[in-house]
């Protein structure tokens, strides 16, 4: 079974959020503790719920001051990957990508960079 989004169902997701925000019928948080920008980028993603989950998450890290990585576990394509990493760029961030049967016997090394920089 395939877990990706149908085109129908992507082109209903995106018209049912216009239908939403033009009926101001979503509510979004009313005091976030993120800035503008980040309100804005969440509401660019089709799950703002979980954005703004894993961004509140970060504030808190950040505010406490708590040391420390990121790890992703079962990436697919890196659109989380590049939320978490742009809402903190200083720490250290470590990816696991599942490998599909086609890649048995092959070395990742060579095909991946050691270090991607993602855009800010």
């Amino acid at each position: 079974m395939s877990t990706e989004i149908s085109p129908l169902k992507a082109t209903l997701r995106v018209a049912a959020r216009r239908l939403a925000h033009i009926t101001r019928a979503r509510h979004p948080m009313q005091f976030p503790t993120y800035s503008a920008t980040v309100t804005h980028r969440i509401e660019q993603y089709h799950d703002d719920v979980r954005y703004a989950t894993l961004a509140l998450a970060i504030e808190r890290l950040q505010t406490d001051q708590t040391p420390g990585a990121f790890a992703e576990i079962g990436v697919y394509r890196g659109v989380t990957s590049s939320f978490i990493h742009r809402q903190a760029p200083d720490r250290r961030f470590y990816l696991a990508f599942r490998r599909s049967p086609s890649m048995r016997g092959r070395t990742l090394a060579s095909e991946i960079p050691r270090r991607r920089e993602w855009p800010r």
